[in-house]
């Protein structure tokens, strides 16, 4: 399987997020890119879980039917079910929308820092 490269301008692997991009700021997402996806591909699924929750993966954003040709995320990615270009989020563990969707102020269950395993699908 051909492997995509993701990276972002807001972060570096393996550092920490911004204030911004969580709970104790506004929850405002990242900005994502990617290089090309493989040929034949439909569309392309995320989902950015947390395996640092005992006994599970905590899963923090879900959004998917992103189109093949898109090339990333922008920042502050609305939290809406669907997107204007006909992306999809689904609910994250905390039955919220969008990155984390921290508006119940709830953190990750471990109440610590988490690592997020970002996945993604074609």
């Amino acid at each position: 399987m051909e492997q995509i490269s993701i990276y972002s301008n807001t972060f570096k692997d393996g550092s920490s997020l911004s204030v911004e991009h969580t709970c104790d700021g506004v929850d405002r997402s990242p900005v994502l890119s990617w290089d090309a996806v493989p040929a034949g591909t439909q569309s392309i699924a995320w989902i950015l879980d947390d395996p640092d929750v005992p006994g599970k993966n905590w899963v923090h954003w879900v959004i998917y039917n992103i189109p093949a040709e898109s090339s990333g995320l922008p920042p502050g990615v609305p939290k809406n079910n669907t997107l204007d270009d006909g992306s999809l989020q689904g609910n994250n563990d905390l039955a919220g929308l969008a990155i984390t969707d921290h508006s119940r102020r709830r953190v990750s269950p471990t109440g610590i820092s988490s690592r997020y395993s970002p996945g993604y699908y074609t």
